[in-house]
């Protein structure tokens, strides 16, 4: 006879480290608050890294699959890292229960934007943050809670994975709060490495390589023209580890964006799994992959069709994605305008004292003082190496750099810090169509950007 528990705790079908480890610490809150650990439920899929975990930690943190148990008895159901129905179809006839009147309770905690079928809980808690299990992980803290160092490191791992190690644009301060307070109990830091960073398997390598071969780039005004990739390649059997395939290959295309069609025939169609991955603010995957009738996080998504074809899919996404809204923020609106410039015709030792003066290492060169026609620029290292070679009575002309990177003040002040960074320069002057400075864009003002002191 099946096991007939009355409390079950489970994460989405395809469960990850962030979904088990929540799990885990929803276990520890409920003995907490003085109620009795609900049993762990696994999804019908581990990921990998789960997999490996488990491998070493299986009788440390035990779970069993919905089929080894018989629910007609659960009365109280927990639910982490998603408030999407169809994503536990495991655990379906406990929700069934529920809708036809028993007295089931339900908790939700989760992290990801609303889905279209959202469980509505009795306990319902959703905090937008890099890791669920970090939500947890602060209130067992709160509750005074023991976390012992096996206990810690499953959770620190599990914050790792869903916030690629605090680098990932949905991490929060309540992230790295809890990461810090599971080193101080004793979390071993060398599982990350020996989890998270296994090197690919001969499938996944397989996969890299497709995806490589077969990506089509699709330049955006949302990316000021820099190309989102989109691969296609045939879904293994075994769909086991898709995630790291796509997150390796993203890397190797340097895309900001990269979307992976996975496909597998059915007869004269094909089921699809599309999975995102953005570094890019401009470029939301969890939303996009909601209009496919998936989700997840602006930097990480999923979506799963049937009966389709995948050309048809990737042709979608490519319309779906040049459809995204440009950033509101253009060069124009953080730039200095009133410039300080130099005219080539101006000496050397001038130009060193004007930069003294001016307290800048560095300024535009113009045709002349009537003529505002960029013809380069000039830096006090420039000015520095003429002097050591007794140059300084020479013209600007005869040591700046001609033909300088220059941007427009229409441009997405994104691709603008991504050139200033990419370039690794200081300043980028702005140019109008004409060819005339207009103002210069500097470091100090791509930091005031990106630290939210925005200028009107």
């Amino acid at each position: 006879m099946r096991p007939r528990p009355e409390s079950v705790v489970t994460g989405h079908e395809n469960t990850d480290l962030d979904a088990f480890a929540a799990c885990v610490a929803a276990q520890q809150l409920a003995v907490a608050e003085g109620r009795d650990a609900p049993i762990l439920v696994l999804g019908r899929r581990l990921q990998p890294s789960l997999h490996r975990f488990l491998g070493l930690h299986r009788t440390r943190f035990p779970a069993t699959r919905a089929d080894d148990l018989d629910l007609g008895a659960v009365r109280e159901l927990t639910v982490c890292d998603t408030r999407s129905r169809s994503r536990v179809r495991h655990v379906e006839p406990i929700l069934a229960r529920r809708d036809a009147g028993e007295a089931v309770h339900l908790r939700v905690f989760d992290h990801h934007p609303p889905p279209p079928d959202p469980l509505e809980g009795d306990v319902d808690v959703h905090q937008p943050i890099g890791a669920v299990t970090s939500l947890l992980v602060l209130r067992l803290l709160a509750a005074g809670a023991r976390i012992d160092a096996a206990e810690a490191s499953l959770y620190s791992l599990a914050i790792h994975a869903d916030t690629g190690s605090l680098r990932h644009v949905t991490t929060q301060p309540d992230d790295a709060q809890a990461l810090a307070e599971l080193l101080r109990l004793g979390a071993r830091t060398q599982l990350v490495g020996r989890i998270l960073d296994a090197p690919p398997s001969e499938v996944q390598r397989a996969l890299i390589r497709t995806l490589l071969d077969e990506a089509t780039p699709v330049a955006l005004d949302a990316l000021a023209g820099r190309p989102a990739m989109i691969g296609l390649a045939p879904r293994p059997k075994k769909a086991e580890g898709l995630n790291r395939a796509v997150e390796e290959w993203a890397g190797l295309t340097d895309s900001p964006v990269a979307i992976a069609v996975f496909h597998r025939a059915r007869g004269t169609t094909s089921d699809v799994t599309l999975v995102a991955r953005s570094r890019s603010a401009a470029v939301d995957v969890g939303a996009l992959l909601r209009g496919f009738g998936g989700g997840g996080h602006a930097g990480a998504a999923a979506a799963r069709q049937k009966n389709t074809d995948p050309e048809a899919v990737r042709r979608r996404l490519a319309e779906a994605l040049c459809a995204l809204p440009p950033p509101r923020l253009r060069v124009a609106s953080m730039m200095t305008r009133d410039v300080r410039a130099l005219t080539r015709d101006v000496s050397l030792g001038d130009a060193a004292e004007r930069l003294r003066r001016w307290g800048v290492t560095g300024a535009p060169v113009t045709e002349t003082a009537a003529n505002e026609r960029l013809v380069g620029v000039i830096s006090t290292g420039d000015v520095e190496r003429a002097a050591r070679e007794g140059r300084l009575a020479l013209p600007i002309a005869s040591c700046m750099t001609h033909d300088p990177i220059t941007v427009s003040p229409e441009l997405p002040l994104v691709a603008a810090i991504d050139r200033m960074a990419r370039r690794n320069v200081g300043r980028l002057p702005v140019v109008d169509a004409a060819g005339a400075l207009v103002g210069i864009v500097s470091r100090s003002d791509a930091l005031r950007f990106l630290y939210g002191e925005e200028r009107a």
